[in-house]
């Protein structure tokens, strides 16, 4: 009788405790604590949705100096991850924090290396960081999802060739520069809305979109020649819609 005694006594104990503590648990999309209304601090539950990418450790980077001071250009991710979302600051295990200038450092560097069979969705949020460069996310080819945010100006040369199941794409209203076959062999593409910023897009940007049947684009592309050369064969298939 006494073991039950205490057993209930331990079990109240415990729930005014908790009761104590002041504020329900808060779900948040960072890794900081909390402190709610009434002053006390609130256990953090990390949505599991949302995958942080760029925590300590997580890439590697290179310098990039002729642009800005204590910018870097993301190498390489080293987590296997399906939702890489890219904030436009990074804090290195050092302290110190970096402006992410670009995703990306050129031709022959993919930034998920041996990951990128398990990439579904990427989100770069923009801000400071200005290029998606070369070569990034090729052949990521589970990769459903793409979203550039503002700030983003220039996405390079085969970045996004053979993502064949890529279905939604947006792009900033900063963008200036599409490289060649930057989407080349995106055959799960529908729709795309190229902002009226672009001011050149390289050849076979969207060769190979298969399933693209409607494309808006800044009235300058208004050329059959130059929409033959951005999107070859498959141009004839596609609805155009300018917009100046």
């Amino acid at each position: 009788m006494k073991k039950v005694i205490s057993l209930l006594l331990a079990t109240t104990c415990l729930v005014l405790a908790i009761s104590s503590c002041g504020g329900n648990p808060v779900i948040t999309t960072g890794n900081s604590a909390t402190t709610d209304a009434s002053g006390g601090t609130s256990s953090t539950i990390t949505d599991p949705a949302i995958d942080h990418s760029l925590k300590p450790g997580t890439i590697e980077f290179e310098p990039v100096t002729s642009s800005t001071d204590n910018a870097i250009a993301i190498e390489e991710y080293k987590e296997n991850i399906k939702n890489l979302i890219i904030g436009d600051t990074y804090t290195h295990t050092d302290g110190t924090v970096y402006t992410v200038y670009s995703v990306g450092i050129g031709p022959g560097y993919k930034v998920c290396r041996e990951y990128d069979y398990s990439l579904e969705s990427l989100v770069v949020r923009g801000g400071k960081t200005k290029k998606i460069e070369s070569y990034s996310f090729q052949n990521s080819t589970n990769l459903v999802s793409v979203t550039l945010g503002e700030g983003v100006e220039s996405i390079g040369d085969l970045a996004f060739f053979g993502c064949g199941n890529l279905e939604t794409l947006s792009l900033p209203s900063t963008l200036t520069t599409i490289g060649g076959s930057a989407f080349q062999g995106a055959s799960s593409l529908t729709e795309v809305v190229i902002p009226s910023s672009v001011t050149s897009i390289g050849n076979s940007a969207f060769a190979g979109c298969t399933s693209l049947t409607k494309v808006t684009l800044p009235s300058r592309f208004n050329d059959q020649a130059m929409l033959k050369d951005i999107f070859l064969s498959n141009y004839k298939n596609i609805q155009f819609v300018f917009v100046d």
